[in-house]
């Protein structure tokens, strides 16, 4: 690995415990004006796999990719894009510390767009790959 290139492989999601996810989408509803509570057929699924998998050690892709299946299953009556796309920028922000101001804002709203559903995979991996790979770069 280069020395400039981030360790891709962490804990990502680790200090986001389903109580965390619930306070950011209480947070967004209120800021929202919108509802906050649980649908009846996503939530306790959502929580059951976000709750055996978020201290994991993953590449980052795969915790994002677990953002966009929490999205998909809807366990919010509102705001379920806002909520993991939240996350997914969240997390995202330490690899991006070295590259330029303008190719860092790129990829963060790469990877909201991509788990609110705007941005298609194919679209996401090609500038995620793009991303890394301008580690090592950066100093040259």
């Amino acid at each position: 690995m280069s020395p400039n290139r981030p360790n891709l492989l962490r804990p990502w999601l680790s200090a986001r415990p389903w109580d965390a996810v619930v306070f950011i989408n209480e947070d967004l509803c209120r800021a929202g004006h919108a509802q906050h509570g649980k649908t009846s057929d996503g939530y306790e699924r959502t929580k059951l796999m976000w709750e055996s998998e978020h201290q994991k050690t993953m590449p980052l892709e795969v915790a994002i990719e677990l953002c966009c299946k929490a999205h998909r299953s809807a366990p919010f009556l509102n705001f379920n894009g806002n909520t993991f796309a939240a996350i997914a920028r969240q997390i995202s922000q330490g690899i991006v510390a070295g590259l330029d101001r303008m190719k860092a804002k790129t990829f963060i709203s790469a990877v909201g767009h991509y788990v609110a559903g705007v941005l298609s995979k194919e679209q996401f991996l090609r500038i995620f790959s793009e991303t890394v790979a301008q580690f090592g770069e950066e100093k040259n």
